[in-house]
């Protein structure tokens, strides 16, 4: 595509698209096109059979056609109109969307990707009073933008609809163009129109700059890049995964002492959790996941009845949120311990009660998953004080290289099976979703969005909406989860810095002097009550009670 056009969101509208819609849609007056570019979707409306004299055009930029009014900033223009009809830029479909509303007398029809009404902040315009949303014309196949002749991209674009005092449900229906009209101003059938005209021209154009020595590179070389640089981010990614593996083996080995557990950081949805029990099953290993909120003494009993066995701890912090001091020690303790004579480290785990303090050895392995960095959380920086920490750091690039790459492999679920290009069209969507929202790619929305995929797929006749919107909503609610999640991070980084500032004003006191009231007190000099002592002490680990 030339730079201009891609730089100026030039994208022709087939003229056939634009016959369907008149179709289907009857417009009384006059007919404007604000973002006119070359003309082709007036060549549509001719064709469709509204009067040449009622169509008028206009354009931001100069395309060297006529008729067309040019230098005309649409969203600058107050004047109204009968209807409009209009594809325009993608970058600025909401706000050209919302000022046709705002000056249309009748009718308002937009060619937009069918994912639009599941994107975030077009409620007001889908609800418009003045002019509700009417129709929805869905088509099957891929947009070959003229200009480009190329297929645009793996959205599926649709008709919206707009009409005056519209009363009633939104009209749904989906349109499949015969080969022959959705090629045909590639291929230059029927009589040469305008559309046949303008590719011609653009053709020429291509040609005269090639002649010129001013073209682009060619396109191959570029999707060569791009996928090299993929497999690259990968080969990375792929090196982090196997680092995994290693420590879990290790962690997992009876005759390794020294590991006896592992604390495995970084952000969600890059992969962690899959990497570990991916090992441990090649592996052979039998494991338990404990995963939601839990007492010490309960997971305690837990290692008890089973001394041998491999625990694995997703999303510590949930397990961590109740209990935290008491179950932090538990873990410790059965994370390491002092050595004996035979030179075997013996990890003992003690349990107080009225009757005593019954123990027991714990010979198995603890992994331990965070979705925390362990500076940002007390428990995890005493727990890493015994076990061996791990940062899983992947970037985003890396995430979706990651994608891609797997979805070559197509997806297998328990009835059906996706193709390689299948996945890569929900690939497609989540990683432009995901960017949108400026949040990092979630593998593990992954096979939810297939499964939508899946469904739309092979339930033709219940089909309320295009598989991309289902993605879409789908990723829009992970997003908004992921951004709440960081809000809440900050406000715990917040508590966590009030708890490093303790600790340190804590070492600070108990190094200078070792009367226990002394320290009492000169902690409370330094700002911080007698009872946020004690706790400091036992975030610690320090066996302080009050006197």
């Amino acid at each position: 595509m030339d730079p201009i056009e891609r730089e100026r969101e030039l994208y022709e509208t087939p003229p056939e698209h634009v016959v369907e819609l008149l179709a289907r849609e009857t417009f009384h007056g006059e007919i404007h096109d604000p973002c006119a570019g070359r003309l082709a979707l007036v060549e549509g409306l001719i064709r469709g059979g509204h009067p040449r004299d009622q169509i008028t055009a206009a354009d931001l930029h100069d395309w060297g056609v006529q008729p067309c009014d040019v230098g005309v900033d649409f969203l600058t223009t107050s004047q109204p109109r009968d209807n409009f009809v209009l594809n325009p830029p993608l970058s600025m479909k909401n706000e050209f969307v919302r000022h046709a509303l705002s000056l249309a007398k009748y009718k308002v029809a937009v060619l937009l990707p069918v994912i639009f009404e599941a994107r975030v902040g077009v409620q007001d315009i889908l609800d418009n009073t003045r002019l509700p949303w009417k129709s929805h014309y869905i088509f099957t196949q891929s947009v070959a933008w003229l200009n480009t002749g190329q297929l645009g991209g793996f959205y599926s674009f649709a008709w919206f609809v707009f009409e005056r005092d519209y009363e009633g449900q939104v009209k749904r229906e989906r349109i499949t163009l015969p080969k022959t009209k959705q090629h045909r101003t590639r291929q230059g059938n029927g009589s040469p129109g305008l559309a046949t005209a303008l590719f011609n021209w653009r053709q020429k154009t291509v040609a005269k700059k090639k002649h010129q020595g001013t073209t682009t590179k060619k396109q191959k070389p570029r999707r060569n890049t791009m996928m090299a640089k993929r497999s690259e981010l990968y080969a990375k990614a792929e090196h982090k995964f196997k680092s995994i593996g290693y420590i879990v083996r290790q962690a997992v080995n009876p005759d390794i002492d020294e590991v006896c557990g592992v604390i495995i950081y970084g952000d969600g949805g890059c992969g962690k959790s899959y990497t570990v029990k991916e090992e441990l099953d090649r592996l052979g290993k039998k494991y338990e996941i404990i995963n939601s909120q839990l007492t010490a003494r309960g997971f305690r009993d837990k290692l008890a009845a089973n001394p041998r066995g491999i625990f694995v701890i997703e999303d510590v912090e949930k397990v961590l949120r109740s209990d935290t001091s008491d179950i932090t020690g538990v873990i410790r303790s059965a994370g390491y311990g002092q050595k004996g004579k035979d030179g075997r480290r013996r990890r003992t785990v003690a349990w107080g009660t009225a009757q005593g303090l019954p123990s027991f050895e714990f010979h198995g392995a603890i992994i331990i998953i965070s979705n925390l960095p362990i500076k940002n959380n007390s428990s995890l920086r005493a727990l890493a004080t015994r076990f061996t920490p791990y940062e899983m750091s992947l970037t985003n690039e890396e995430i979706i290289a990651c994608a891609y790459t797997w979805s070559k492999k197509g997806h297998k679920s328990r009835k059906s099976t996706m193709t390689a290009v299948e996945c890569r069209k929900v690939i497609d969507v989540m990683a432009e979703e995901f960017e949108n929202y400026d949040v990092k790619f979630d593998l593990r929305l992954i096979d939810q969005c297939y499964a939508d995929y899946l469904c739309w797929r092979d339930d033709e006749k219940h089909r309320l909406m295009a598989w991309e919107s289902v993605v879409v909503m789908r990723v829009e609610q992970r997003a908004a989860m992921m951004i709440n999640a960081a809000d809440a991070k900050y406000a715990d980084g917040k508590q966590e810095q009030k708890f490093l500032e303790q600790e340190e004003a804590f070492r600070e006191i108990i190094e200078e002097t070792d009367n226990r009231s002394e320290q009492v007190a000169r902690f409370d000099q330094a700002g911080y009550s007698r009872a946020t002592f004690y706790r400091t002490a036992q975030r610690l680990g320090f066996d302080f009670h009050p006197e």
